[in-house]
């Protein structure tokens, strides 16, 4: 497996190589609606295969009217320099983590509220479930959800040896800097991370500014953090989202055929990315403990502190970031 493919895989932040340039409009019969769709995964990433091969699909099934441009690898800059960029008309798609996707609409956040699930089964059937929602919020703001694409869930992974709530409690952990959802469950912890952007997790690990970090399996090798730890924590903080999405004013301009060619696209896209984001996370954390980090399966019994600090960052964040009774019918779906 190549641990370069993965959706969070690297944030390079620069400008777009043509910033001033705009998609070609579709204006009428005969028109091409040129799409330019910026992503953090690099090319040749398994994500860009299947965006590739989505493309491919989408020029040929629509006679060439419609077609991507894309930008890999985070050119295009962080998520929310993508998201700002939408805004202005120089991108219309893109590929997004939560954090993205809560800046066009923080209510789409509460599906990575953390120890909500622990299972693949049970995330997606809240987030299938509080879909029609979360697309209704994110249209009042211009974006149109065309599918999820979720990367999986991130675990914790230190330094030094934690089995328990009171060993994280005496680590520096990082926390993505911005991150309300982070912010409020290591409050609610009693944890004072150390915030942080995401290119500078890695070095800080390998100075010992921090101890210890949180990600997907996927993720946590495609930027080699599981060179720098020594004990991946085999529970399931929190379910990180993921969607494509386009703007509403470019999708708008798209004739009703091409409209439902690219949602169906989409969608198709995104069932084959799960599958293979399914299993390579899970060839990622055999890949990890065969590096030489001890994968830790803690005793049910450590579970219950983390969630009752994940109950106490709902309250906080119910009714600011989102509504609460979006948390309650994600609640009710997850089957808690």
């Amino acid at each position: 497996m190549n641990g370069s493919e993965v959706f969070l895989a690297l944030l390079i932040s620069s400008g777009l190589a043509a910033a001033g340039e705009s998609a070609v409009p579709m204006t009428g019969p005969g028109s091409v609606a040129t799409l330019k769709f910026a992503t953090l995964a690099p090319d040749g990433s398994t994500w860009m295969r299947h965006l590739r091969e989505m493309d491919r699909s989408v020029r040929e099934k629509s006679g060439g009217r419609l077609a991507f441009k894309f930008y890999p690898g985070g050119v295009s800059g962080d998520e929310k320099d993508v998201v700002s960029k939408m805004r202005i008309g120089q991108l219309q798609a893109g590929g997004f983590t939560g954090l993205g996707l809560g800046e066009m609409a923080p209510e789409e956040r509460v599906l990575e509220t953390p120890f909500l699930t622990q299972d693949e089964s049970a995330a997606m059937r809240v987030a299938d479930g509080l879909k029609p929602e979360i697309a209704a919020y994110m249209k009042k703001k211009g974006f149109v959800l065309l599918a999820w694409a979720h990367p999986g869930f991130a675990y914790f992974m230190t330094r030094e040896p934690v089995k328990d709530l009171a060993g994280l409690k005496k680590l520096k952990i990082w926390a993505w800097e911005g991150d309300p959802i982070a912010a409020a469950l290591f409050d609610a912890l009693g944890i004072a991370p150390i915030p942080l952007s995401l290119p500078d997790v890695l070095t800080s690990l390998q100075t010992g500014l921090i101890h210890g970090a949180y990600a997907t399996p996927l993720a946590a090798i495609a930027l080699q953090w599981h060179t720098q730890v020594r004990y991946f924590l085999q529970m399931p903080v929190a379910f990180v989202s993921g969607a494509l999405v386009v703007t509403a004013a470019a999708y708008d301009k798209l004739p009703a055929d091409l409209q439902k060619l690219l949602v169906d696209e989409c969608e198709a896209a995104a069932v084959k990315l799960a599958a293979a984001t399914r299993k390579e996370n899970i060839e990622a954390i055999a890949a990890i403990g065969q590096s030489g980090v001890q994968i830790v399966a803690p005793p049910p019994d450590t579970r219950k502190p983390f969630e009752a600090a994940a109950m106490e960052a709902r309250k906080k964040l119910s009714g600011t970031l989102f509504p609460a009774e979006l948390l309650e019918k994600a609640i009710s779906l997850a089957g808690r």
